[in-house]
């Protein structure tokens, strides 16, 4: 997401690390707060009012700048922009390898089953078989798998 469209004009994005995809996701309500489990960009508090601050920022821009409505529609755009790129990728390890049917785990499973629609590719949930606690674990898990075969 090189640029944010806010109403018709462009922005330029900050390099500077200003907001987390955890704050796009508290914004959205995709994500609990409980579930924002790390660090803050600027090392502040995770409420609503705390992300929709660290987002304006990427734009260079203040609360007192732009309505939260523009911020919602700044955190939209990186949904957008993540649920394709990841769509992307799926869609080219799918005709690569001829997957059809993806497993989703870990908190962003919301985002892959998203993603997997795009593609159009059957996605499967580890929290509707195992339970939420499990799929937000599971990606360490198979990580922590992976590593003791090696």
């Amino acid at each position: 997401m090189p640029q944010a469209q806010l109403g018709t004009h462009r922005y330029r994005l900050s390099s500077e690390l200003f907001a987390l995809t955890a704050d796009v996701y508290v914004l959205l309500g995709m994500i609990k707060l409980e579930d924002y489990t790390c660090e803050t960009a600027d090392g502040k508090g995770k409420s609503m009012a705390d992300a929709a601050r660290r987002l304006a920022r990427v734009v260079c821009a203040d609360t007192v700048e732009l309505e939260f409505d523009e911020i919602l529609n700044i955190a939209r755009q990186v949904y957008e922009y993540q649920k394709h790129e990841l769509a992307e990728a799926m869609g080219i390890l799918s005709f690569k390898y001829g997957i059809d049917n993806i497993v989703g785990a870990g908190l962003g499973e919301f985002l892959i089953k998203d993603a997997a629609s795009d593609a159009g590719l059957n996605c499967s949930l580890l929290s509707e078989v195992y339970g939420a606690v499990i799929s937000k674990v599971f990606p360490a898990y198979a990580v922590a798998y992976l590593v003791n075969e090696i």
